[in-house]
């Protein structure tokens, strides 16, 4: 088979409905590494290591909420085991995030984080009143008759952005191809598959004026268990960022302490400039396309 030597990683932070009640986050993100060919397996061991030391195990993923959080286990009501018990000293605590920052710096990559105020898009589409209580039902009425059973639109719209992000970083490159890699999650697995396909189709189609053609590999959706050092990294900026998004408009979703928040933000701040990393908000952009859609639903309403 062969090997991409530019793939695409993405992963997710919040939820990306419009209203869900289990998990109401303002902002939902998205975020896409791109890794050149040697990048991966050198991260797999300098991220090894690092696990080695501080978490209980060394074959757990990275995963930002697990490592600045203290999830309670359903079952036993006792706090999650991930990090290793040093950790709950804040210095050293902040030694091993320090230590993550460097590896993170010693990395070649690109990355872009896009991401959707969703409160924002409920309030300009005029839906916030009907996330309430049994208005609930109207709510649910409205998504799928007025805006065509769009309730994961952000999804929709954000994954376009990451695979544009990587057809350009491709077609800017000469002899680059890649995969897109996806952590899987199984109610938004369909709508990158159809954007995925969308793509091809515009690529080969009769009328497409897109130049991806063979660099393009592939598409994979993996869990995290399958450790994939891109989709670890993509995690961790997308929490990091997101985290920061939620501190400026909303800090009661920030569920780590403020010691590590702390510690968070100063490590993610001191390598973000440096490395490029780009936070784009595309809330008026899914306000836009779904008024846009609000319109064709009621007009095929009208000439039915």
């Amino acid at each position: 088979m062969m090997q991409g030597n530019s793939n695409l990683y993405i992963d997710e932070s919040g939820s990306g409905a419009l209203y869900e009640k289990r998990k109401n986050y303002r902002f939902f993100s998205m975020t896409g590494v791109i890794f050149n060919k040697e990048e991966p397996e050198k991260a797999y061991h300098l991220l090894n290591k690092w696990k080695n030391t501080y978490l209980i195990r060394h074959n757990l993923p990275l995963h930002g909420s697990d490592l600045f959080e203290d999830h309670i286990d359903g079952k036993t009501k006792l706090v999650k085991k991930y990090r290793k018990i040093a950790l709950n000293k804040i210095n050293i605590f902040s030694k091993a995030i320090d230590g993550l920052t460097e590896i993170i710096r010693s990395l070649n990559f690109v990355t872009r984080i896009y991401y959707v105020d969703l409160f924002k898009v409920r309030t300009d589409l005029r839906l916030n009143p009907y996330i309430i209580g049994k208005k609930q039902n109207i709510f649910k009425q409205i998504i799928n008759e007025d805006l065509n059973c769009q309730l994961l639109y952000p999804v929709t719209i954000i994954s376009n952005y990451l695979l544009a992000f990587h057809e350009k970083y491709i077609n800017e490159r000469p002899s680059r191809c890649g995969y897109i890699f996806y952590e899987s999650q199984a109610e938004y697995n369909s709508i990158i598959m159809q954007n995925f396909n969308q793509l091809i189709l515009k690529t080969y189609g009769k009328d497409g004026n897109y130049t991806f053609g063979d660099a393009l590999l592939g598409i994979s959706f993996l869990n995290k268990s399958a450790l994939c050092p891109g989709i670890e990294i993509a995690d961790y900026i997308g929490y990091c960022e997101t985290q920061l998004l939620r501190n400026r408009h909303i800090k009661k979703e920030i569920e780590c302490s403020e010691n590590r928040f702390k510690i968070l933000k100063d490590n993610y701040l001191s390598f973000k400039s440096d490395m490029n990393i780009r936070a784009i908000n595309v809330s008026q952009e899914c306000i836009d396309r779904l008024r846009k859609i609000r319109i064709e639903s009621k007009h095929n309403k009208k000439a039915s």
